[in-house]
């Protein structure tokens, strides 16, 4: 078996998958039907996607490095029956928001930490020499996943008149899906080594440390922070597209959602299309150009009075952010090596949920003291520039990594 072509067709497999934990990103949509039938308040629903974002990410952070030890076809399989236990569950409660939090927050949230990161680093297993490309499709298939479900999920509601069915449907069906795209995951072959040509140098680890070690370096602290920074205010963006907009040029909730959909697909799009590029042109590169770019969207936003041109603006935004989303798996091995990526990734992938603590409330209280979102803006401008800072120490950290590295290898030092 040619496992250089067969890998093509597990890339489809988990891509597929991959869109399950995605209906975490459609909350919104359930959200409001949860309410009208439970009465539940509008802030106690909506911690429910706060925790169950803090469960996926506790349950990398507590049990990640067991979990990559797993085989793969059997993690898909235990997700798969978490999340129709969590999503099916929903469609059963019977009107506390305790229940809620059990079923999506606890069993859904476990649920996508055994199947999103898992797959994100399968996704790099399988194209060991293009990496990017590996994460960046399974991370794109996440941010799918939620354009997917919001529709299929009002469609169902609208046939049924009872919010409760539409979970039940679909956390019944994909289970027997999850369970038959998993026969087409193929453990690589130990022996598997793409063609040496694809590996740049501008992509070669700077260090080979496990996860105790690592976070005792000092160049955790530049790289955490620097994609918390870059993942904070993309996130700003894409969760406040619609009230940004209805600030700015008092657009009607209706035309703003349009607006939140384009955005949603630029993120989708950022996170394939920069994982390709930084296989190319290297991951610190594209790390700096995200930064940049996302700054220059900040400080030119609050000064634009054309709709079209802010639209764009915070599309580039969304763009960027799909890029700092495939860049964690990828920081983690480039900084700290590929022996210890398992486990250094459990760690990595905590800049997700970190970011999305910090970013709503911070943004609520700018919001709060400016009546508006140029404080807002002002925020990601200054985490922007901090962004920046923190990957040039990076480039200056891996730039006196080469020139030891041709010290030892120059035959006269030896």
């Amino acid at each position: 078996m040619d496992f250089h072509k067969t890998r093509w067709s597990c890339l489809l497999a988990a891509f597929l998958i991959q869109l399950t934990p995605g209906i975490v990103y459609a909350w919104s949509v359930f959200q409001q039907p949860l309410i009208q039938k439970y009465g539940f308040s509008p802030t106690a629903a909506a911690l429910t996607f706060t925790f169950s974002f803090s469960v996926t990410m506790l349950t990398q952070l507590f049990f990640g490095p067991r979990i990559s030890q797993l085989p793969i076809r059997r993690t898909m399989r235990i997700g798969a029956l978490l999340f129709t236990a969590g999503f099916a569950g929903c469609g059963l409660i019977r009107g506390s928001v305790l229940e809620l939090y059990l079923y999506f927050g606890v069993f859904c949230g476990i649920s996508a930490g055994f199947i999103f990161p898992v797959l994100v680093s399968y996704g790099m297993r399988l194209f060991p020499d293009k990496p990017g490309l590996g994460a960046g499709v399974m991370s794109a298939g996440s941010a799918l996943g939620g354009l997917l479900w919001a529709p299929a999920f009002n469609r169902l509601f609208e046939l049924t008149g009872n919010v409760s069915y539409p979970f039940l449907i679909i956390g019944i069906v994909l289970l027997p899906v999850i369970f038959f795209l998993s026969r087409f995951l193929l453990e690589p072959p130990s022996d598997f080594a793409p063609a040496p040509a694809a590996q740049r140098t501008h992509n070669e680890s700077l260090l080979d440390l496990g996860r105790l070690r690592m976070v005792k370096h000092p160049l955790f602290y530049c790289t955490y922070p620097a994609l918390v920074f870059g993942l904070l205010v993309g996130l700003m963006i894409l969760s406040q597209g619609s009230p940004i907009l209805q600030w700015a040029f008092g657009m009607s909730p209706g035309r703003a959602s349009v607006v939140v959909g384009f955005l949603s697909m630029s993120s989708a799009a950022g996170r394939f299309v920069w994982g390709t590029v930084a296989d190319r042109a290297g991951r610190l590169r594209v790390l700096l150009v995200n930064h940049c770019l996302m700054g220059l969207s900040m400080l030119l936003i609050p000064l634009v009075a054309t709709p079209g041109v802010f639209i764009a603006l915070l599309i580039l935004c969304c763009f960027c952010y799909g890029g700092f989303m495939t860049l964690v798996p990828q920081m983690a091995a480039l900084v700290f090596g590929q022996n210890h990526f398992a486990e250094n990734y459990t760690v990595f992938f905590s800049t997700i949920a970190v970011s999305s603590l910090i970013g709503p409330p911070v943004i609520a209280v700018l919001r709060e003291r400016s009546g508006g979102f140029s404080g807002a803006f002002t925020f990601g401008l200054f985490c922007s520039a901090a962004g920046i800072i923190l990957t040039l120490i990076l480039f200056s950290a891996f730039a006196r990594g080469r020139r030891v590295r041709q010290k030892e290898s120059d035959p006269v030092n030896r």
